[in-house]
């Protein structure tokens, strides 16, 4: 594939083996949720080299969509290497890419989406059920996430970590009972973060350290952030950082 193609995926199950690395200007297009299905064993991507199942590196304008990620892993510790990869998607060093209309059911581990020292990243319209994170988003400019459905198992939905410029909203997350920590969480540098029009239930674990709506990770988070136009409710942690009028809690 060339600059301007799309690669069409159509319905049907992928098992791969390794991973789908993509090159600029490239469309990685399925048939749609539950229909494109890239289905990798417990033991696939589970590398430094290889830790997702489609890889984006120093490349630009690229789109993905349509497509469910599945794994035949039953844990996030499977292997003993779930904790670090088994990504859906790596951004690395990369501009302008889109990923949405996609979908991962649980034990896909660590990240959805996982980003670093990008710019203009994109996802929307999503369905996730969280390994580690649903979109992580590491030393970026300008992200959007929005439209997007995300049950958080474990760490949290959307994380922003040395990320400024980044708008997070009509997004809808909730939790596991007795597992994930945070709708929202931040650390370093997180200056111009915007959060509006999300809805955030049952984060209500009592655990003094977690269950945050929007959470300060070790106190670490640092620049403007606005939190607004907001609703959350059954939430045990409330808002620790970020500003705001017009939120309606519980």
């Amino acid at each position: 594939a060339q600059a301007g193609d799309t690669i069409y995926l159509h319905q049907a199950q992928y098992n791969i083996s390794g991973p789908i690395v993509l090159k600029s200007g490239i469309t990685l297009r399925g048939d749609g949720i539950n229909k494109t299905i890239i289905y990798g064993a417990a033991n696939v991507c589970t590398t430094s080299s290889q830790d997702a199942y489609v890889m984006c590196k120093n490349i630009s304008n690229v789109e993905i969509y349509g497509i469910t990620f599945k794994s035949a892993s039953t844990g996030p510790q499977d292997n003993g290497h779930g904790s670090l990869y088994r990504n859906c998607i790596t951004i690395r060093e990369c501009s302008y890419v889109t990923v949405h209309d996609c979908s991962a059911p649980k034990w896909i581990y660590l990240d959805f989406v996982k980003a670093s020292k990008s710019t203009d990243v994109k996802m929307y319209n999503c369905d996730i059920v969280t390994g580690h994170a649903g979109g992580y988003f590491y030393q970026c400019q300008r992200v959007e996430a929005y439209d997007n459905r995300i049950l958080v198992y474990t760490n949290a939905g959307l994380r922003g970590d040395g990320t400024t410029n980044q708008v997070f909203h009509h997004n809808t997350i909730w939790c596991d009972y007795n597992s994930g920590n945070a709708a929202f969480e931040f650390q370093n540098n997180c200056n111009n973060t915007e959060m509006h029009h999300n809805l955030v239930y049952d984060f209500n674990y009592q655990d003094p350290d977690y269950r945050f709506v929007v959470q300060n990770y070790a106190g670490s988070a640092y620049g403007s952030v606005s939190f607004h136009d907001n609703v959350y409710w059954n939430c045990s942690g409330g808002v620790q950082i970020g500003t705001g009028s017009g939120n309606q809690v519980n």
